[in-house]
């Protein structure tokens, strides 16, 4: 988060299944600073995440 917030990054590409925190609460900390709010995120996920399917964030394409 620091790094985004530092380098600005013109897109990240995060795992959605993280250890300290899965990728839809970073994308939530994201949207929540207006200094990383508009970087577009890329979602690595497996079709299925324990039997389930992965669900998607509001406006996700």
């Amino acid at each position: 988060m620091s790094i985004a917030r530092t380098s600005a990054p013109d897109l990240i590409i995060s795992d959605i299944l993280m250890p300290a925190m899965d990728g839809y609460e970073f994308v939530r900390q994201l949207r929540g600073d207006p200094r990383t709010a508009k970087i577009p995120v890329v979602f690595l996920a497996p079709i299925t995440w324990s039997g389930r399917r992965v669900p998607w964030l509001p406006g996700a394409v």
